[in-house]
């Protein structure tokens, strides 16, 4: 069961508490419900949305909120998209943004998470307008999670931490190029430190993304990843397409998705990220493969 805490305090970032408005009676409170949503951009920050439906018959105006789980910790408020007082009028929807707490993993290395059936969020909103509002009040509502986006990022939190309890994964600074069989392709390397006492952890395959290809299609698997037992492994990519937005508007192409056993125990995939040099590399190594002018 999802139970949140308090955040607020004092009114948001909006205008002036009015006078004439008082706190939100309960029976307009009755009628919040919330969804939680995720775009696929905010996946890597683990950033979600907190959609809030006003059925109430009273216009109000949403300020904050905060979300917490018995498996993540208390939400924070994000940097580069703060809370903003914004108007939930009768039959509107209007939405915040909080990043997930630490995420509270299963003991073990099972590979499982589990999920909670019950969602809860506390949600600061007041009577009125945007620039005459009354008190805030913060109330508890029900959220419903139809994308499984908690439980999706608890498997990939948990999943991490397991993979980094036994190695460090982390890619190189620099891609260089070399030709093969008449075409330039790119190499990426990924070191892999096993971690002193801790469990076995062997990579079984890494995939492409929406930016790179492995040489010859499909994964890195097999005899690509026999560099693990080194602590390096080199893999030899082409771009995944050539087409101008696809690197323009890029927010997870560079990031490797590295599928790992812990102990004999497949994990959910794991993301690693790219240095900003190395992004350099690999966009110039694009464009030039790509004969962009």
């Amino acid at each position: 069961m999802l139970v949140a805490a308090t955040l607020l305090s004092g009114c948001g970032a909006g205008g002036p508490v009015g006078e004439r408005h008082g706190p939100v009676p309960d029976d307009v409170a009755g009628h919040l419900v919330a969804t939680l949503r995720q775009a696929r951009l905010d996946y890597a920050e683990r950033v979600v949305e907190i959609e809030v439906a006003n059925s109430s018959d009273t216009d109000l105006v949403l300020l904050g909120g905060e979300l917490e789980s018995e498996s993540f910790g208390v939400s924070t408020e994000t940097t580069t998209r703060p809370f903003r007082t914004e108007t939930l009028a009768v039959g509107g929807r209007r939405g915040f943004y909080v990043r997930l707490g630490e995420a509270t993993c299963p003991s073990g290395r099972t590979g499982r998470t589990g999920s909670a059936a019950e969602l809860r969020a506390t949600v600061t909103v007041a009577v009125g307008s945007r620039s005459d509002h009354g008190e805030p009040t913060t109330v508890e509502v029900p959220v419903s999670d139809s994308g499984g986006h908690l439980a999706r990022n608890l498997a990939q939190d948990c999943a991490g931490a397991a993979v980094a309890s036994g190695v460090t994964l982390a890619q190189g600074p620099a891609l260089r190029t070399e030709r093969r069989d008449g075409e330039t392709v790119a190499v990426l390397t990924l070191t892999a430190e096993p971690v002193a006492g801790g469990p076995d952890v062997r990579i079984t395959r890494i995939d492409g993304s929406t930016l790179i290809d492995p040489v010859g299609g499909g994964a890195w698997r097999g005899r690509a990843l026999a560099g693990q037992d080194e602590g390096v492994l080199e893999l030899a990519l082409v771009p995944t397409r050539c087409d101008h937005h696809a690197v323009s508007e890029d927010k997870r192409g560079t990031y490797l998705p590295v599928h790992a056993d812990v102990d004999g125990i497949p994990q959910h995939v794991v993301h690693v990220p790219m240095p900003d040099a190395a992004k350099r590399d690999l966009f110039e190594y694009i464009a030039d493969y790509c004969a962009w002018p």
